[in-house]
């Protein structure tokens, strides 16, 4: 049996379908095979541009409509300034969250992104076009990342948050506040760790974007060229 999956609510839907629409779909599909439900959550802080998802799996059907509804609620209110985009539902014939296990120490993860940005700036320094601008000017380059959040949930399978973004002090700052909002809402009792992802060691996979001059400095934006590849052919 293939996984079935749904989209149970998109924006300009009333906010109490997130969890209404959750129970409509887990009454008429949930079977004696079904194993695991896994609820994403997928908004994002407009000022910002952080975008993030808060991803449940639990395998009791009877409370996944009002963990959708809280957890939706958490993606909006703790967030600040939020845009819910879509939340979906998927069935699984199996315990797939098993797999995902995030608990590095955020030092860790700070140092990781150190290392990842030195390599970023050795590889690109010395690319024409940022020679061009750069002279004499302090040079930052932006490369998007993600940071993967473990919780430990109470009466649910896992927890995790995920969110995109530039710049790691402000991915740690949102995760803090959507993890404290959690476990303020009683989904969640702690913090287990962090996980930094970033799309390929390749760094040949990288493209200059964009690059933006001020009077003592530079932005470079780079994007990954498999990851703009992808978004076309499926648009």
């Amino acid at each position: 049996m293939k996984p079935s999956f749904a989209t149970i609510w998109e924006w300009g839907d009333e906010f109490k379908d997130a969890g209404r629409n959750c129970e409509k779909y887990i009454s008429k599909r949930w079977n004696e095979t079904i194993r695991e439900c896994v609820i994403d959550v997928v908004a994002r802080k407009r000022d910002e541009g952080i975008y993030y998802h808060i991803t449940g799996y639990t395998s009791d059907s009877k409370t996944a409509g009002s963990l959708a509804q809280d957890m939706f609620d958490a993606a909006f209110y703790c967030g600040g300034n939020v845009r819910v985009e879509f939340v979906t539902v998927e069935l699984f014939n199996s315990i797939i969250s098993k797999d995902f296990i995030y608990r590095k120490a955020i030092e860790n993860v700070r140092k990781e992104f150190e290392e990842f940005k030195q390599a970023v700036a050795s590889r690109f320094i010395s690319d024409p076009k940022v020679k061009e601008v750069a002279e004499g000017k302090k040079v930052e380059f932006l490369v998007e990342s993600v940071l993967l959040c473990e919780l430990e949930p109470v009466c649910i399978n896992k927890l995790i948050l995920e969110a995109n973004h530039f710049n790691l002090g402000a991915l740690e700052k949102f995760i803090y506040t959507i993890s404290d909002g959690l476990i303020k809402g009683g989904l969640a009792k702690k913090v287990l760790g962090y996980e930094l992802h970033i799309h390929t060691t390749d760094l040949n996979d990288l493209e200059i974007e964009d690059i933006g001059v001020w009077k003592d400095k530079a932005v470079v934006r780079l994007e990954w060229k498999s990851l703009r590849a992808t978004s076309h052919r499926t648009q």
